[in-house]
Formats: structure tokens, sequence, C-alpha cells
């Protein structure tokens, strides 16, 4: 099999077919309903104001996604739109490395489809993935300049390596896992060793501490919000022996997880083929640079294991273990021919379309069998009974993200605001509703009782302002066991800034 053997039509076809099945993405993400799950409610809190972080995440994804509400609006189509251009373009990127680590189109479609084999990427992502969807874009495109950059050291490469590593430090601070790894797997190995010692690499250094600087005077003058990172990871219990089981045991299912399907999908297609080409030292010389990664990552897991006694989750290691495809097609490459290439291509095929159908029934699914877990309160209907009431814009004060941020969708001119929420800047002397999940008879419920709290030190009390207006709003796509809220109109007042 000779380098670019494949056509370049085959590559021209597979991503309008990437670009196809997002688009149906977007488009099913639109049928489906009009409420956000936490994530995606978190940014829409987020984008009320620009600042150089946002609590406990960087801060890049939420200017990205500011600036496509500036164009499109506030509404489902701006966040699905971001989302799946997003995954779309880590197809991309991994197929530009692997077609740079090989010459081949044929093993860099193999790899950009074997995404559709994880999960993560084409399950979890759709459902309520923010910041690791871009964290692993990054990565991918960090690859691919590094890749580059081994195989022409110019000032030029050094530089988008640069703008790639602080990018990926902007999107999700795990993404300095994928860093460090890529940077102590190529150290070992002599070719790429080289490259990285170079006088040149100066130039990457200092335009990476550019980008970064803003960012991290912001994190030196909030130690205590990013120090509260920690709190995401939960540490097993009981004694040594059995934390230590815990925590292998959590990072073993996790990556099993995550990479699992991809290994039994290759193996079966892969393992008995015969061999059609020959191998490049220049494309051992990239495999064994994936497999290193991969390896040092692997042993980074385990020093978290022994030291703190981590339980893993699998999305931690999505911007690490999108390699997974990397180097399976890596591996079979000697193997990779046409035949091959089409049943991998079916395969995951027939995956996306299960994903997309499966994605189309679960809300009804759920609905039938009271699995409420997939039916959110119709958010738009709670928006309209305030507006009822006489509230069009001004301070809305939600007991919780989730609710704040489906509010913003209809109240787009309003402030939204809460207990823990970011600073933002309050109006002076405009109406102001309060919304809470209430028992049903509109008391507080134990959710909403620290907000009563902090808001009434604040002047405004749940509790004794005002008449509660208690509304049941149905879930979507079912009429059952609606969601009780409470919601009190005050009058003009002047809020301080949480």
């Amino acid at each position: 099999m000779t380098p670019d053997s494949a056509k370049p039509s085959a590559a021209r076809l597979f991503f309008l077919g990437v670009l196809g099945y997002f688009a149906l993405q977007i488009g099913l993400r639109l049928l489906l309903g009009g409420s956000v799950e936490l994530d995606e409610a978190e940014q829409l809190v987020m984008t009320q104001e620009w600042h150089l972080g946002y609590e406990v995440q960087p801060p890049l994804y939420t200017w990205l996604q500011a600036g496509v509400f500036a164009v499109f609006g506030i509404n489902i189509f701006a966040f699905a739109l971001l989302k799946n251009v997003l995954l779309a373009g880590v197809c991309g990127f991994v197929f530009a490395g692997v077609r740079e680590m090989t010459g081949e189109v044929r093993a860099a479609i193999a790899a950009a489809a074997g995404m559709f084999l994880l999960p993560q990427f084409i399950w979890e992502a759709q459902r309520d993935q923010t910041h690791s969807v871009l964290a692993t874009l990054i990565a991918a495109a960090t690859l691919w300049r590094f890749v580059r950059l081994g195989k022409n050291p110019s000032v030029m490469n050094y530089l988008w390596f640069g703008v790639c590593a602080a990018l990926g430090c902007l999107s999700k601070y795990n993404y300095a896992i994928f860093l460090v790894t890529l940077l102590a797997a190529a150290l070992s190995l002599a070719d790429f060793r080289k490259a990285l010692l170079r006088w040149q690499a100066l130039a990457g250094l200092l335009v990476f501490a550019a980008i970064l600087a803003p960012h991290t005077m912001w994190m030196a003058t909030h130690r205590a919000t990013v120090l509260a990172r920690a709190g995401e990871v939960q540490v097993a219990a009981g004694n040594i022996f059995s934390a230590l089981g815990a925590s292998f045991g959590s990072l073993v299912s996790a990556v099993v997880a995550f990479s699992g399907l991809a290994v039994v999908a290759y193996a079966i297609l892969f393992g008995r083929a015969a061999i059609v080409a020959e191998e490049a030292a220049e494309f051992r010389k990239h495999r064994r640079l994936v497999a290193r990664i991969l390896v040092v990552g692997g042993w980074l897991c385990l020093a978290m294991v022994v030291c703190v006694q981590a339980r893993f989750k699998d999305r931690w290691m999505q911007p690490l273990l999108f390699l997974t495809p990397v180097f399976l097609t890596l591996a079979v490459f000697r193997r990779l021919d046409e035949t091959r290439l089409k049943h991998l291509l079916r395969l995951t095929a027939g995956l996306g379309a299960a994903v997309l159908v499966i994605l189309l029934v679960t809300p009804f699914w759920a609905a039938a069998t009271h699995h409420h877990r997939y039916l959110n309160p119709d958010y738009a209907a709670l928006a309209a009974q305030i507006k009822a009431r006489g509230f069009e814009r001004g301070i809305v004060i939600a007991s919780d993200r989730k609710i704040g941020g489906n509010l913003r969708l209809t109240f787009r001119d309003s402030v939204i605001t809460g207990v823990n929420y970011p600073p933002v800047a309050m109006p002076a002397n405009v109406p102001c509703v309060v919304v809470w999940t209430a028992d049903r008879d509109g008391s507080i419920a134990p959710s909403a009782l620290v907000t009563n709290a902090v808001w009434k030190l604040r002047g405004v009390n749940l509790a004794e302002s005002g008449i509660a207006e208690v509304v049941e709003i149905p879930r979507e796509h079912t009429a059952e066991k609606p969601v009780t809220f409470a919601f009190k109109l005050l009058p003009a007042v002047s809020v301080a800034t949480p």
C-alpha cells in the first residue's frame, strides 16, 4: 500500500458524512426540547459577563459560547452548533495528525472514524459536556502540530505548538495531563527529544506564557476559587488497602468504559487480516510516540492511585484516551486494506445511526418507564407562568444554576444570579423574581434553604417578602409527576453583587 493510495475524494466523502452526521445531531437537539442540563445551564449563567476566569473551569469554552450567543442569540441552536462543530473538529484534527504520521489518507480516515467507537465521544459529549469536548479538540490539534514540528522544527511550528498548548490549558485544566505526557514521551525518544531541545523552542515557550499570563494572574488573585477544583476529586474510603483497591478499580473501569469497545472492534476487524503493507521507519517513530504517551499517562494515573487514592471517572480521561483509535490504527496499519476500512466505516456509521435513534427515543422511553432522570421540567412553561404575573425583565434569583440557566433562555435581558453564582453587575431599582424548587404548599425546599439564608442578608427574604406563587410544571415529553416550583415577585430592589 503506497502513500496516499486512497483517493483524495475518499477523504472528502468521509468528511461530508461527518458533517452531515453532526448536522443531524443539531437538528435532533432542536427537535427534542428546549431545556438544558447542568453543564450547559452553567454556561448560560457564566456567559452573562466576560471574565479572565470562571470559578473552577478555565474560560475558553465560555468565551467561545458567548461569541456564538452574540451571533446567533441565546438559544438551544447556539449550544448545539458550538458543540457539534467542536466534535467534527476533533475528527478533523485526528485525521490531520494520522495523515501527518503515516502519509496515508486511508489510515487517517480509519483513525477519525474510530472516534465513533468511543462512548464518551459519540454519546456522553452529546448529552451534557462542554469543556471536555474543547479540551479533546485542542489535544488532537496539539498532537498534529507536534508531529509537524518533529518533521520541520521551524520557528513558526514552535509558535503554533505554543499556541495550541496555551489554548488547551485555557480549555480545561486536565488538558495539562495530556501536555505533560506528550512532552515526557517526546523527551524519552531520541528523534523527538532533539526537536524539543532546540533553541527555537523558546519561541513556543514565550507565546505559551504570553497567552496564559492573563488567566494565570486571575488564578493568583482567586486562589480559593481555583483550589475548589480539588473538591471534584473523590477519594476512596476505608483503610489504605481497600482505598487503593477501590481507586485502582475505578481507574480500570474508566479505561475499559472509554476504550473497551474500540479495542474489541479493532481486534475483530483486523486480528486475522492479511499483511498488505510494509512499515517505514518514519511510521514506527510516530507509533512509538503515541504508545509512549499512553504509557506515561498510565503511570501518572497509577501515581494518583497510590498518592491520593482518587476515584476516576471516564470523562477525566478524554483528553488522553482520545488517542485510543489513533494508536489502534497505527497498530493495524499493515493490515489496513480497503475491505477492512469499509467494514470499519460501516460499523461506525451503524453506531452513529444507533445513537441518533437512541437519543430520539430516550425521552419517550423514560416517560413510559417513569425514569424521570431524563425528563427535565418544562422550564419554558415555568417562565411563561412568571411572565403571566407581570415579570418581563430585571433580576432573576434562582435557587440553583439549572433553574437560573434555563430561565435565561426566556429572560435574555435579565440578570440571573443566586447563591454561589459568579459575580455579575446588578442593575438598581429593577423588578426581581425569586424562584426555587418547592414543596407542594410553596414552602422552601431543603435545596433552597441556603438561598434564603444568604439573600435575607441582602434584603431579599424568600419566607417573608411577598406572596409565593406555587406552580406545578410538567416534565418534557410526559404529563406525569410534575415538578413544583415557587416564585415571588418583588418590587424594584437593589441587590448587592454576591
